[in-house]
């Protein structure tokens, strides 16, 4: 595989945080690195381990996890 060909984000992380202005300020601030899953709930993509632990270490205020607690309900 060429290296052109490699993806640019290698990991995906559901966002949590007690206070929505912190969370609504990190998705903006990050908005190229920000994606939504099925239910709108922000999915933080990161190229790699390095670059998520960096992140949550600049951001402790937000919570990284890899398990999303609820499931998408069905869709009409």
């Amino acid at each position: 595989m060429r290296p052109s060909a490699l993806p640019e984000f290698g990991l995906a992380r559901w966002l949590k945080s007690d206070d929505a202005k912190v969370l609504d300020r990190f998705v903006t601030a990050n908005h190229h690195a920000i994606a939504e899953d099925v239910d709108g709930d922000h999915v933080f993509l990161a190229r790699n381990a390095f670059n998520l632990d960096y992140t949550g270490q600049q951001n402790r205020e937000i919570g990284f996890t890899d398990v999303k607690d609820v499931h998408a309900g069905k869709r009409v």
